[in-house]
């Protein structure tokens, strides 16, 4: 018998259905950025445990370009840092 039985898997997760192509690629530029926002490094693709370099690595210069393009500053998710970061 599991000892662990009836403990929670999730620790504060949330589910947000996306129902806009726009707010995806929003959302994946906000967590491309998190690292550089937070002040871990220059810049985003820099940080090895960060999508972004290898989002960079294998997509298009033109999907890399666009997916940048996309404001952050209107998205609200929860962080645990304590920091509040302004989006550009």
């Amino acid at each position: 018998m599991n000892s662990h039985s009836g403990q929670q898997v999730w620790h504060q997760y949330w589910d947000t259905h996306l129902t806009y192509e726009r707010s995806y690629y929003a959302r994946l530029n906000y967590v491309h950025e998190n690292p550089r926002w937070h002040g871990l490094v220059p810049v985003a693709s820099s940080y090895p445990w960060c999508s972004a370099a290898w989002s960079e690595r294998t997509a298009t210069p033109a999907f890399v370009k666009t997916l940048s393009s996309f404001k952050t500053d209107r998205i609200s998710i929860h962080d645990d840092f304590e920091v509040i970061w302004e989006r550009e």
